[in-house]
């Protein structure tokens, strides 16, 4: 089922790309593919939950670039965790018709910014306090449980590492 939940995951990043081209923030893509492959992830939560009780969050500006790839260790796990969550709640506030209109915008070449206030009518910065806010109302202060991050950090690389081989192949040598 792990196996189904991966392949699931890699596919909606193809269907991201299909429908949003080549900048769609790492947010975005992310967020999808982990809300499409519909896998509880209690790392994650555990992850959300701690970030918010801590007052360690991301902001969404550094999760507006194509890949996470860049980031440094330490935040990966966060910057997956921070992506699901922001997608579930455009999803929940603004409607999926609001999520095919956004990648609509990144494929028209509209910057995270720029594609934000076009489809939503806020700025990045009104999105990032309602979503922030939301999550203060309904997760509190969520204690969260023991997690083990190595094997979903691995897991994550392996996907994103095949999924960059799948967009981006290498050209054939000739000899």
């Amino acid at each position: 089922q792990r196996i189904l939940g991966d392949w699931g995951h890699e596919a909606t990043h193809l269907v991201v790309f299909s429908a949003g081209g080549a900048h769609v923030p790492s947010w975005l893509n992310e967020g999808l593919a982990l809300v499409e492959s519909s896998d509880s992830d209690s790392a994650l939560n555990n992850i959300m939950g701690q970030a918010i009780n801590n007052g360690v969050l991301l902001s969404v500006d550094s999760l507006c670039s194509t890949s996470l790839l860049g980031m440094p260790p330490r935040d990966m796990g966060l910057a997956y965790a921070q992506s699901k969550s922001l997608v579930q709640y455009l999803i929940s506030r603004y409607g999926s018709s609001q999520i095919q209109s956004l990648l609509a915008a990144y494929k028209q070449g509209y910057s995270c910014n720029q594609a934000i206030e076009l489809v939503l009518g806020i700025s990045q910065t009104e999105l990032e306090s309602q979503w922030q806010a939301q999550l203060s109302n309904r997760l509190g202060k969520a204690q969260p449980v023991g997690v083990s991050l190595p094997g979903w950090m691995i897991s994550a690389t392996v996907c994103a590492m095949i999924a960059l081989m799948l967009l981006y192949p290498q050209p054939k040598q000739s000899h």
